[in-house]
């Protein structure tokens, strides 16, 4: 997982489209968890934002000399049973024991899935506690706006 995420970043940064001195990572449930993870393990990153992210995975293999340089932008929302509060609360222990610039949204009553306009047709479909929320999509997305901003002044 490593290795191509640096590898799409190596290819990123070549892009004559792209500017590779500004670059950020988004992800979206385990997507979240790995730009999370990359960040915390070194990648050059300026931003990185997680919506539902796999919070777990993000910090897996984190020791205290691994200090992310990443603006950390994480949404999770509060009733998320996938990625639960415990899950969230180590999470967080794990990034303070760094030092790292960490914004933790905790969206109250956000499920997993709230950025997907589908998560409540496929939650009742298979069973899942999934749920869109507009308002947790429209503030986190205006919310992660202003942090690349931020990080790309």
């Amino acid at each position: 997982m490593r290795d191509r995420f640096q590898a799409a970043l190596d290819r990123l940064r070549t892009d004559p489209v792209a500017d590779g001195s500004k670059t950020a990572a988004i992800g979206y449930c385990m997507g979240g968890g790995i730009v999370l993870h990359m960040a915390c393990h070194g990648a050059d990153l300026a931003a990185v934002a997680s919506f539902h992210g796999a919070l777990p995975l993000a910090t897996a293999g984190l020791g205290h000399d691994v200090r992310p340089t990443a603006r950390l932008a994480v949404y999770h929302g509060e009733a998320d049973e996938f990625v639960t509060m415990d899950d969230a609360r180590a999470f967080r222990a794990a990034l303070d024991a760094t030092d790292a610039d960490l914004l933790f949204i905790l969206l109250p009553g956000a499920t997993h899935g709230f950025t997907n306009p589908l998560a409540t047709e496929r939650g009742k479909k298979y069973g899942l506690p999934l749920r869109y929320s507009e308002r947790a999509d429209h503030a986190s997305w205006d919310h992660m706006q202003q942090v690349l901003r931020a990080a790309f002044a």
